[in-house]
């Protein structure tokens, strides 16, 4: 009978001292460095540690999905790079730093994805990056997020409104746009 195959050079079952401890601290060992490795002077800290509390939910939900070992690690290091990304429009914009990470965040990210990212990266990174973001979109908006919940308490910004004149109070509504066909490209090229 052949033995497991080991993956990523680990053994197939795990050390006993390894299972007890927290899933989250295996995944992320270096989960309490993010922020000062995102900091690009002292007061990123502390928005870098509201960041991680923000991201940490997340992570233990990847944990819990039945997740090859590969994705789980890209979906880690796609979260470190946003929280970068976030550390770096902060530092744009200091008027960020006095609202609320997760509202930071989910104006950062959609449900199309992510930023482009401004150390360009090949394609195969960024849609990677993107996939990852759009997952976190999800789950910062979705039902069973309190994230959720917190999020439509707090006050959107104006450029976050319908702004034609007669709609100035209404909220923006998300819309849906389904992608053509490939035929339908085609038709419209021949007509």
């Amino acid at each position: 009978m052949a033995e497991p195959k080991d993956v990523a050079g680990r053994p197939a079952s795990l050390p006993a001292q390894q299972a007890a401890a927290d899933p989250l601290q295996s995944y992320c060992p270096d989960l309490d460095q993010w922020p000062s490795s995102w900091a690009y002077e002292k007061r990123d800290i502390p928005c870098g540690l509201r960041i991680v509390e923000c991201f940490t939910p997340f992570l233990r939900e990847m944990l819990a999905r039945s997740l090859s070992r590969k994705t789980l690690r890209q979906h880690r290091d796609n979260i470190w790079v946003l929280g970068g990304e976030v550390i770096r429009r902060v530092q744009i914009d200091s008027g960020l730093r006095t609202r609320p990470v997760e509202r930071v965040v989910l104006d950062l990210i959609g449900d199309d994805g992510g930023p482009l990212l401004s150390h360009g990266p090949s394609e195969t990174e960024q849609r990677s990056f993107g996939a990852t973001c759009r997952k976190l979109f999800r789950f910062l908006t979705g039902p069973r997020s309190a994230t959720a919940t917190t999020l439509q308490t707090l006050p959107r910004r104006r450029t976050d409104r319908v702004i034609d004149g007669t709609n100035a109070e209404l909220a923006a509504m998300p819309v849906a746009v389904k992608p053509r066909s490939r035929a339908a490209v085609r038709r419209r090229r021949r007509a």
